[in-house]
């Protein structure tokens, strides 16, 4: 019994492993971080330059040995990469999707292009930079940013309008 007591307490009072030393071994385990550091040559950054590859401050083209600029490749790749045609339609069809999502933009440049709008509450004139564009249902309450879904309010009836719904001062 007597033995049983003192294997206990020794094993209550070993320290557990230091956090913060350095994980030994061929490959990273499951939950262990390494961070180590690279040597850039010195044409690329500088003679002996150091950077920690973990934190991202200098990360390599993926396609070859050169500093990254663009997306994760050097200028030369990336130039390659979004020369593709596959590449250049999604991009196309990005902006085209972007494009029909914008009603908000599309009424702010008529407004700016006119140079004046009626409120569409108070149905008062003002000028371009008297008027907000505002969402008669808010984005942030499941509204869409469609042209059915956009107005013109002046000043003081977008904050009546923003107070109503959200409860705050504007």
């Amino acid at each position: 019994m007597l033995s049983r007591l003192s294997s206990t307490s020794a094993r209550a009072t070993t320290k557990p492993a230091d956090p913060t030393a350095e994980v030994r071994g061929t490959g990273p385990r499951f939950g262990e971080i390494r961070t180590q550091s690279a040597e850039f040559p010195s044409s690329s950054l500088g003679a002996g330059t150091t950077t920690n590859t973990t934190r991202g401050t200098h990360m390599r083209c993926i396609d070859c040995t050169e500093p990254a600029t663009h997306r994760g490749r050097c200028t030369t790749h990336h130039g390659a990469y979004e020369g593709r045609p596959n590449v250049r339609s999604r991009r196309a069809r990005g902006r085209r999707r972007a494009n029909r999502r914008d009603a908000a933009a599309r009424l702010r440049r008529r407004v700016q292009e006119r140079g004046s709008a009626w409120c569409d509450w108070c149905l008062g004139d003002f000028p371009a930079d008297g008027v907000d564009v505002d969402h008669v249902r808010p984005l942030s309450l499941g509204g869409e940013d469609v042209d059915s879904n956009v107005q013109v309010l002046c000043h003081s009836c977008h904050q009546l309008k923003t107070r109503t719904e959200f409860g705050t001062a504007a």
